[in-house]
């Protein structure tokens, strides 16, 4: 296997510093040539990408979660566990994540009580 000169981390750091400033400054301090630079661009680049993507998933779900446990309580009454992943979706969950959150089946939303209707 053939030996690299520069680790996947420099190789990051140096494509870094390409993107804020000059490339030719950076090519030049740290003697690589422009098509490396290039090379090294499509996988580490990606990388990058993914990363942030990934950092945006993160966040988003720190969100959600920060959103629902404002509401998620330990209830006992299907109302009110009905209500509580309604508010979640109102404010902006999935239908899954709310239920998901809030310990709540899927199927308890739609659900609808004939006990009234017999009583009555």
């Amino acid at each position: 296997m053939r030996k690299r000169r520069f680790t996947q981390n420099k190789m990051v750091e140096i494509l870094r510093e390409a993107d804020t400033g000059s490339v030719a400054e950076v090519v030049k301090r740290h003697a690589v040539h422009e098509q490396t630079t290039s090379a090294w661009r499509k996988p580490y680049g990606e990388l990058e990408r993914k990363t942030t993507w990934l950092k945006h998933l993160e966040a988003e779900r720190n969100l959600a979660i920060n959103e629902i446990s404002k509401v998620a309580q330990k209830v006992v009454s299907a109302d009110v566990r009905r209500s509580q992943v309604l508010y979640g979706v109102g404010r902006g969950l999935t239908e899954r994540g709310a239920y998901h959150f809030c310990n709540v089946d899927r199927s308890s939303l739609r659900y609808a009580s004939r006990l009234k209707e017999s009583n009555a």
